[in-house]
């Protein structure tokens, strides 16, 4: 550790200089204007509280490694409730605690020893933003620096609190200019939000549409290929009479097609509309070949459904049944 200073609080005027050589030796340590400015200000507010609360004491500037540490006691009555005064539950009219509050957010590391009656001492410390070449060099150039000038020390802080007004201003324009982006952006979310909505109705009228559009095309389709299968295979049963090879080859093809369009057609139903409901046909006794005709142009097309039988009989006990 190296002591670079040490200043006794006696006088007013002393605790403007603890706080003016806070700055200076933060300056020549390299830290920036704002670490200088946070720095000084913590300094200040330790050193003007134990003049005004203790009746004085001391200020010690020491380099600890990668760190500037400043020491403030004093010999006063202490501090009775410290952790009330920490956690900001103690509420004092002279403002006492709101400092060591304030002061512990500005610092790096912020210590405290009080006890009632036994004085006070508070350790801070600052990381350097860099390293220290010649310490011995930097304690003999603080130790002959000039006597502060209240009048000077005031006008640096006057200067000080202009830049940080004129930095505050540079940083409300860059909210506003930010909330300003927001904004924009917000309505274009909403916007959008507003056109995806529009499209995702599109979408979904258009697939009522097209399910309602294979239903009723699934409808329209299923009853004549139904016929057309329930008549091919009569003729293929010799039901009319008896066909010859030809025939019945060209018979066999119209119903092969027939049944192949008949899946296509109730594909898109099964998969829109379900399965579809079960169909059960009752059994039709009838006579003549003209009415087996007439009832299985009826009849027929509803064996063509899942689970589904129809049957005709004759008196000659020739009968015919189709199921699926």
């Amino acid at each position: 550790m190296t002591r670079l200073l040490s200043v006794t609080l006696d006088s007013e005027r002393r605790v403007v200089e603890a706080r003016q050589r806070a700055k200076e030796i933060a300056e020549r340590l390299g830290f920036g204007r704002l670490d200088q400015t946070r720095v000084a200000t913590a300094v200040s507010e330790l050193a003007r509280n134990a003049f005004r609360y203790a009746g004085g004491g001391e200020v010690h500037y020491d380099l600890e490694g990668p760190a500037l540490v400043i020491i403030v006691e004093d010999r006063g009555p202490g501090i009775g409730d410290l952790e009330a005064v920490l956690a900001g539950d103690y509420h004092s009219t002279t403002g006492m605690g709101v400092g060591l509050i304030g002061t512990r957010r500005l610092m790096d590391d912020f210590r405290i020893e009080a006890r009632p009656g036994g004085g006070t001492r508070v350790r801070i410390a600052r990381r350097l933003p860099r390293g220290v070449a010649d310490e011995a060099a930097l304690r003999r150039e603080v130790q002959h620096l000039a006597p502060p000038d209240p009048v000077h020390e005031v006008q640096r802080q006057n200067q000080e609190l202009l830049r940080t007004l004129g930095d505050l201003a540079v940083r409300e324009q860059e909210l506003l200019a930010l909330n300003e982006e927001l904004d924009a952006t917000n309505r274009g979310i909403v916007a959008l939000f507003s056109e995806l909505e529009d499209k995702a109705e599109r979408l979904r009228t258009a697939d009522r549409l097209k399910s309602r559009f294979l239903w009723h095309m699934s409808h329209e389709f299923r009853s004549p290929l139904s016929s057309v299968l329930a008549l091919s295979r009569m003729l293929m049963q010799g039901l009319d009479g008896e066909l010859n090879a030809e025939q019945l080859r060209q018979v066999s093809l119209i119903h092969h097609a027939a049944s192949g369009l008949l899946e296509m057609v109730n594909e898109p139903a099964r998969h829109g509309q379900g399965r579809g409901r079960e169909k059960r046909a009752a059994q039709h006794g009838v006579r003549g070949s003209a009415a087996v005709r007439h009832a299985a142009w009826h009849v027929f097309p509803a064996a063509d459904q899942p689970g589904s039988r129809a049957g005709l009989r004759d008196p000659q006990a020739r009968s015919c049944a189709a199921h699926r």
